[in-house]
């Protein structure tokens, strides 16, 4: 997942690292683990990879600038996850409207 985030970090466009979350939330449903622990995956991720850059690189503005691009990497993945939950619920209640026959309201 790093490399991906670092990706997106070097060129800002999203469009991979949302392919790659889609795809690893597609294997995660396979194994039968909700759309949550994506997120809860991500989050944690982030924490840690802040606290191992604050802990082995110390105070000074190369940490702080390090810091902050993680910070921003950590944030837009989880709303990219968010989205991509959001998309999921969408469907699913596209799908239960055509199954009720209660078509789109």
């Amino acid at each position: 997942m790093l490399a991906h985030q670092e990706g997106f970090l070097a060129t800002g466009d999203p469009a991979a690292l949302r392919g790659f979350l889609r795809s690893f939330r597609a294997v995660r449903a396979v194994e039968g683990l909700g759309a949550e622990n994506l997120l809860h995956a991500v989050i944690a991720l982030g924490d840690v990879a802040i606290q191992v850059a604050q802990r082995d690189l110390g105070p000074g503005p190369r940490t702080a600038e390090l810091i902050a691009s993680l910070a921003r990497m950590h944030r837009a993945t989880a709303r990219l996850v968010v989205e991509i939950i959001a998309e999921e619920l969408d469907g699913r209640v596209a799908q239960l409207r055509s199954l009720t026959g209660r078509g789109a309201s």
